[in-house]
């Protein structure tokens, strides 16, 4: 039962910063049908993309991790670093249902020692149906001044945690004229990010990729072949098992990876007729996953995913070939390991050290807590009767006899012992209490709020040098 010290807290590790070639994402770039090519410069000029070297990376609109702001670093760093024309856009993942007013911070627990992880609304409670509706479906909020009508800010660990949520509420404050939660929430992370993160040439939602050049191009290629196109889409799901739900195959009603919004704002999955209907009354129309992905990597000459983007990637690169005969540009993989310092979440190294004995231990052999050597700690009655059981056959009157009269031995040593076993107990329960809370707090998925700025400074440099050293490797030559 033990925890590590502070000498052992883990903080950065070795980066993860994993780039094609620019060779590579050249030659992936050449790669695409001329069709293809063409539609795709006139949906980035359509968007506002300039024609120069474009870097993307997205998630969705919600404080993230420190991985996956060093996917954000990545992008700004290497978009500084090819200069010129060079842009990076943040794509957001608006079609999922993640809340973006919403804080995952260490709060203590009353009562008890240690701190639980709490998600903590930012601003008033929305409608029960929100649950249900995308975030660029959800309308921009006005959050709470502060937080402590429920004792929160007596809550928090430690000044660092109560700096993070105030940040919080800031950023979002300050979006609060966006058009819908998913663009507050985007525009309140970069504000976090400014720091470190240059702001963006462009700032993306599905809804617009969709609506874009290649994506009606995609989109009628769809509606056209809807049965061809859902079971392209399982036979894809073979490379990245998990990675979605199969799609169902009926004919004109089969399934497609798309999502609608139905009257009560909720997300809906779609059928082709049902497609087809909402595009002809204008309504939106959002893409999937691996719909959305490719949209993102087509619109941009290198993506940036993090660790899980690249295992469903497997299955994405797979549709857009088989089914739409479009090889996707390959894309990069940048994340990063970082934890929150200990302090952040109220915890004061050194941690506890081993407890030896166990407590479990010492029940069964209470002699064990007198201090001396080994053989003090083992009554001679003990011994005895230890030998007469090992000695003895199983089953025998003489052995269950010396049994009997050891449990009796155990029962006599307790008692003189109780004190400190009880002793013992109580510690070994606030052990296991320090050590998931330390668990807890070296968890990397604490948002990057909650890290120290001197950290995230130690990430940005290391992203700077990489997107240095990637940009000054020669191209293969062809002027593009």
């Amino acid at each position: 039962m033990s925890v590590p010290t502070s000498g052992g807290w883990a903080n950065a590790t070795r980066p993860r910063f994993d780039l094609p070639t620019r060779s590579q994402v050249e030659a992936g770039n050449d790669a695409l049908p001329t069709t293809v090519a063409a539609l795709r410069a006139h949906s980035r000029a359509a968007l506002g993309l300039n024609a120069g070297s474009t870097i993307g990376t997205g998630h969705q609109s919600a404080f993230f991790h420190g991985g996956i702001l060093a996917k954000f670093m990545a992008a700004s760093e290497l978009a500084s670093s090819l200069g010129g024309a060079a842009q990076w856009v943040h794509f957001m993942s608006d079609a999922d249902l993640v809340d973006p007013f919403s804080l995952e911070l260490p709060c203590r627990t009353e009562g008890a020692p240690g701190f639980s992880r709490e998600r903590v609304g930012l601003a008033p409670r929305a409608r029960d149906a929100e649950g249900r509706t995308p975030a660029c479906a959800r309308p921009a909020r006005r959050v709470l001044a502060a937080v402590d009508a429920s004792g929160l800010g007596a809550r928090l660990p430690s000044p660092h945690a109560s700096a993070a949520l105030t940040r919080a509420l800031d950023c979002l404050a300050r979006a609060d004229d966006s058009t819908d939660a998913a663009t507050q929430g985007a525009r309140a992370i970069e504000r976090a990010m400014s720091p470190w993160v240059s702001a963006p040439v462009a700032r993306l939602g599905t809804g617009r990729l969709m609506a874009s050049p290649l994506g009606e191009f995609v989109l009628d290629a769809i509606l056209r072949s809807p049965a061809e196109c859902a079971a392209s889409f399982n036979r894809s799901l073979m490379r990245a098992p998990g990675a979605a739900k199969p799609l169902v195959v009926d004919e004109d009603h089969s399934e497609v990876p798309l999502w609608g919004i139905d009257e009560a704002s909720r997300r809906v999955r779609l059928r082709a007729d049902e497609a087809r209907s909402l595009r002809t009354t204008g309504r939106a129309i959002l893409p999937r996953a691996s719909l959305a992905s490719g949209l993102m990597r087509l619109h941009t000459d290198l993506f940036l995913h993090g660790v899980g983007g690249a295992r469903y990637e497997l299955a994405g690169d797979s549709w857009w070939l088989e089914f739409l005969g479009i090889p996707l540009p390959p894309f990069g993989v940048v994340s990063a390991d970082l934890r929150i310092a200990p302090e952040t979440a109220g915890l004061t190294p050194p941690a506890p050290t081993h407890l030896s004995p166990s407590w479990r231990e010492a029940s069964w052999n209470p002699r064990l807590l007198v201090p001396g050597d080994g053989t003090a700690r083992v009554s001679e009655p003990r011994r005895t009767l230890l030998e007469v059981i090992t000695r003895e056959r199983r089953r025998s009157p003489a052995r269950r006899a010396a049994y009997e009269a050891l449990l009796a031995q155990v029962s006599r040593e307790r008692e003189e012992m109780a004190e400190k076993l009880s002793a013992l107990e109580r510690a070994e329960v606030e052990n296991r209490v320090v050590l998931r809370a330390w668990r807890l707090a070296q968890d990397r998925t604490w948002p990057f709020l909650l890290l120290e700025p001197s950290l995230l400074d130690g990430l940005s440099a290391q992203m700077r040098a990489r997107a240095q050293a990637w940009a000054a490797t020669p191209c293969s030559g062809s002027g593009r």
